[in-house]
């Protein structure tokens, strides 16, 4: 899902002359009035179905307006005028920076992808659908991926998660990722797990020494927490050390939780699918299970 602009496509134009020389019109370079600014941004809101009390919206949408203001000529704005309507994404083709620029209001405010799963549409779908089958060669249902799709773009929304919490979708001990398996199910398999109110319950756990263990396509999991990271962890009795990712080393080194003096050195490990990886070694102290 990409950053896009949220003013609507066609926007009424405005009299070249007669208004007022306040700072309520969106004006062109040689301070031409062109557009009303309230309305532009009431335009804006309404395309995110967002009223004026939403800080996110409210804020994208008067930093587009703002980057509108004498930006384009009044021989631009008459180019792109046809039968007294502005088309506003024609306009913004002729200058890639200013259209740049009000992608970058989306971006500033940490949640660009809630913004884009505000409309769910056709294109934020499929795109989510195509990007689930680039990551595997299996064949697939794409009905039941699109249902996951679906499934994940309104868990977005009804969550209302930054673009930095999204990220964690695709590390599978993050917290996230296994809510959102229990929510929407495996896109891979043939029968989703449904989420209940209580499966949250195995994910915070209690306050007590029991060790809570989640169960997912036979595999049991349990919640640790490694430093500041809370993550989820398969339960293998047969594994001889924990395996982590690399953003996870790099996180726990930042906490300075990995250092020259936790390293062992290298080993070599057989992957459950028969692999023989290289991997760096080090000793952890802060790994916690519940209260242990």
């Amino acid at each position: 899902m990409h950053p896009r602009i949220f003013l609507i496509v066609f926007i009424l134009l405005q009299h070249f002359t007669g208004l007022s020389q306040d700072d309520d019109y969106i004006r062109a370079t040689d301070g031409s009035p062109i557009m009303n600014r309230r309305q532009l941004v009431f335009n804006c809101l309404g395309n995110l179905n967002k009223d004026r009390d939403d800080p996110v919206a409210r804020t994208v949408c008067e930093c587009q307006v703002k980057i509108l203001d004498k930006s384009f000529t009044k021989a631009q704005y008459k180019k792109n005028t046809k039968k007294g309507i502005i088309d506003i994404n024609a306009l913004l083709n002729e200058n890639p920076s200013i259209k740049q620029r009000m992608d970058d209001c989306i971006k500033a405010t940490g949640k660009s992808i809630l913004l884009s799963t505000l409309e769910l549409s056709e294109k934020n779908i499929q795109y989510c659908v195509e990007s689930i089958l680039q990551k595997t060669n299996k064949k697939v249902d794409t009905g039941k991926i699109r249902t996951f799709c679906i499934c994940q773009a309104e868990t977005i929304r009804s969550k209302r998660l930054t673009d930095e919490e999204i990220k964690t979708l695709g590390d599978p001990n993050s917290l996230l990722f296994f809510e959102m398996m229990y929510r929407c199910g495996d896109p891979f398999l043939s029968d989703n797990n449904k989420w209940s109110s209580d499966n949250i319950k195995d994910i915070k756990g209690p306050s007590t020494d029991t060790i809570p263990v989640l169960n997912i396509n036979g595999m049991s999991y349990v919640k640790i927490k490694v430093g500041s990271q809370v993550l989820v962890w398969l339960l293998a009795t047969g594994a001889s050390d924990m395996l982590i990712s690399s953003d996870i080393e790099f996180k726990l080194k930042k906490e300075h939780l990995l250092t020259d003096q936790h390293f062992l050195g290298t080993s070599e490990y057989e992957m459950a699918n028969g692999t023989v990886e290289t991997c760096r070694k080090y000793r952890v102290n802060e790994v916690r299970i519940g209260n242990y």
